[in-house]
C-alpha cells in the first residue's frame, strides 16, 4: 500500500488510459490516496489501485530519471563547448604572442643593423677628420718649404719667416689634398668627383685585408680575381689579367678612376710567374691608357727588389738589385707602369715582410702557423723548417692595407713608398716567438741551407710615407702573432 504522506504527481503516461480507467492522484493530505477517474473527476480508494496504476507511477519515475540524464548530457556538451572555446582562445593567444615575439626580434635586428651602420658612419667621419688634419698639415709644410726655396712670397698674415717678409696661409686654406669624403676625392679645383676603385688580386692575402679596411668607405669598389667571389659589400669578378679582351670589357663597363694592382704570382715555373706578373701588368697598363676616367694606379711591388743589403735601413731611393725570378718580375712591373701610363699618377708600394691573419702557406709565417696548429690538434710534436738565418722587417697585413688606403685617397703625385715597421728581427727569433704561443710542447728543427734568392738582411724605413700621409703602423707584433695563429687554428678546424 502506498504511503499517505506523498506529494501529488500528475502522471501523463505515453500510454493513455481508456475511458473510465483510474488515473492515480496522490493527494497533498489525508489518510487515503485519491484516484480521480479520467474525464469524470471521481476518486477511488487505495484498495482500488491496480497494477496498471503502479506501472504508470514507475513510468513517470523513469521519465524523471531520463530527464535528469538528459540534463547531465547537456551539461557535458556545454562543458565540451566551453573547453573548445578555451582551447581556441589559447591557440589565438599563443599565435599572437609568437607573432609579437617575431616582430620584437625583427625590430631588434633592424635596430642593431641601424646602430652598426651609424657606428660605421661615425668612424668614417672620424677618419675623414683625422686625414684632413694630417694631410693638411703635411701639405702645408711641404708647400711652404717649396715656396721658401723658390724665393716666392706666400700671401697671408704678413709675418716674417727666415728674415724675409712672407704672408702665411692658414693650414686649413692650404689643405687642397684629396680626402675620403662623401664618396669623392677632390684636388682643390672643384667639388668632389665620384670614385670608382678596381682591385686586382682581390682574393689574395693582401686583397682580403684591403676589403676589410674598405668596408667603411663610401666608394664603389670592385675586385678582380681568377675566380668569382664576394667580400662583404664588394663583388669579385672572374677576370684574368692575361686575357686582354675580358679585361678591356670590364674596364670599359666599370670605368674606374683608381686601380689598386695586387695580382701577382710567387710560385710556379719561371714562365708562369712571368705570365702573371709581367704579361698581366702590361695588359692592364695598355687597357688603362684608354680609360675615360682613370687617374691613378697604385702598384704593390715588393721589398725583394732591393736584394741583399747591409744592416742599414733601406730607403726608396736605394738602387734595386733583384735576386730571383719573383723579384725580377716585380722590378719589371714597376718599369711597365712608370713608362706605360703617360701623365697618369703612378704610386709604387714596396711592402716588406707581411704577417698577420690569413698568411698563405707558401710564406714562412703561414707555414709555421699551420704546422703549430696541426701539432696542437695532435697533442704535440715538431715542426721542421729550412734555414732561419737572416734579418727581416715584419709588418702586419692590416697596417699595409691601411697604408694602401691612404695612398689611394691622397693626391701626392707619382712616387715610390716603403711600407714597413722599421724593426729589425732575426727570422729564428720570429719563429721562436710564434712557437712560444703554442698550447702544446713543440720541438723546432731546421734543415737545409739558405736559398740564394732570399736576401740575408732586409730592413726598411717608411719616413716618406709618414710625411706624405701621416700613416704609421698600429698593430703590435704580439697581436699579429696571436691573430696569425688564431686564423690558422680556425682554418684547420673548418677543414676537419
Amino acid at each position: 500500500m502506498l504511503s499517505e504522506h506523498v506529494f501529488r504527481v500528475a502522471v501523463r503516461s505515453r500510454f493513455p488510459l481508456g475511458e473510465g480507467e483510474a488515473v492515480p492522484l496522490l493527494p497533498k493530505t489525508g489518510n487515503s490516496v485519491g484516484v480521480r477517474r479520467q474525464g469524470r473527476g471521481q476518486s477511488v480508494s487505495p484498495d482500488q489501485l491496480g497494477p496498471k496504476h503502479f506501472d504508470a507511477l514507475n513510468g513517470s519515475q523513469d521519465r524523471i530519471v531520463q530527464k535528469s540524464e538528459g540534463s547531465s548530457a547537456l551539461r557535458r556538451h556545454r562543458a565540451a563547448q566551453h573547453f573548445d572555446a578555451v582551447r581556441v582562445e589559447d591557440h589565438v593567444r599563443i599565435h599572437l604572442e609568437q607573432e609579437l615575439r617575431r616582430n620584437l626580434v625583427r625590430a631588434g635586428v633592424e635596430c642593431r643593423v641601424k646602430a652598426h651602420n651609424l657606428i660605421e658612419d661615425v668612424n668614417a667621419l672620424r677618419w675623414n677628420a683625422r686625414l684632413r688634419i694630417q694631410r693638411g698639415f703635411t701639405f702645408g709644410k711641404s708647400r711652404l718649404a717649396k715656396r721658401e726655396n723658390d724665393g716666392g712670397d706666400v700671401v697671408g698674415n704678413g709675418g716674417h719667416f727666415g728674415g724675409r717678409s712672407k704672408n702665411l696661409h692658414s693650414v686649413s686654406s692650404l689643405t687642397k689634398t684629396s680626402m675620403r669624403d662623401s664618396g669623392g676625392i677632390t684636388d682643390g679645383s672643384g667639388p668632389a668627383s665620384p670614385v670608382r676603385v678596381v682591385v686586382t688580386g682581390a682574393s689574395g692575402f693582401l686583397g682580403r685585408a684591403f676589403f676589410e679596411t674598405a668596408r667603411s668607405w663610401s666608394f664603389a669598389i670592385e675586385g678582380l680575381a681568377r675566380t668569382a667571389g664576394h667580400r662583404r659589400s664588394h663583388r669579385i669578378h672572374p677576370v684574368d689579367l692575361r686575357d686582354p679582351v675580358a679585361l678591356r670589357d670590364f674596364i670599359a663597363r666599370f670605368d674606374p678612376t683608381h686601380v689598386l694592382h695586387l695580382a701577382a704570382a710567387r710560385q710556379g715555373t719561371s714562365a708562369e710567374i712571368r705570365s702573371t706578373n709581367v704579361l698581366g701588368t702590361r695588359n692592364l697598363a695598355e687597357v688603362l691608357q684608354g680609360g675615360r676616367s682613370f687617374r691613378k694606379l697604385v702598384l704593390v711591388s715588393s721589398s725583394a727588389v732591393y736584394g741583399t743589403r747591409d744592416s742599414r735601413p733601406m730607403a726608396e731611393d736605394a738602387p734595386i738589385r733583384p735576386e730571383g725570378e719573383y723579384a725580377r718580375t716585380k722590378a719589371e712591373q714597376e718599369r711597365i707602369v712608370r713608362t706605360g701610363l703617360g701623365s697618369r699618377e703612378v704610386i709604387v708600394v714596396r711592402p716588406f715582410n707581411v704577417i698577420g691573419p690569413g698568411a698563405p702557406s707558401h710564406l714562412l709565417p703561414g707555414t709555421v702557423a699551420e704546422q703549430i696548429a696541426s701539432a696542437e690538434r695532435e697533442g704535440g710534436g715538431e715542426i721542421v723548417l729550412g734555414d732561419l738565418s737572416g734579418v727581416r722587417d715584419f709588418v702586419d697585413v692590416r697596417d699595409v692595407a691601411e697604408a694602401l688606403g691612404c695612398l689611394i685617397t691622397t693626391e701626392i703625385g707619382s712616387g715610390t713608398f716603403n711600407v714597413c715597421s722599421g724593426r729589425r728581427m732575426e727570422i729564428r727569433t720570429f719563429v721562436q716567438h710564434l712557437v712560444l704561443k703554442s698550447r702544446v710542447p713543440i720541438d723546432l728543427k731546421t734543415r737545409g741551407r739558405s736559398v740564394p734568392a732570399n736576401p740575408t738582411c732586409q730592413v726598411g724605413t717608411s719616413d716618406r710615407l709618414r710625411r706624405a700621409t701621416g700613416w704609421h703602423p698600429k698593430v703590435g707584433f704580439e697581436q699579429s702573432l696571436e691573430d696569425l695563429l688564431a686564423a690558422a687554428r680556425d682554418s684547420l678546424s673548418r677543414a676537419w
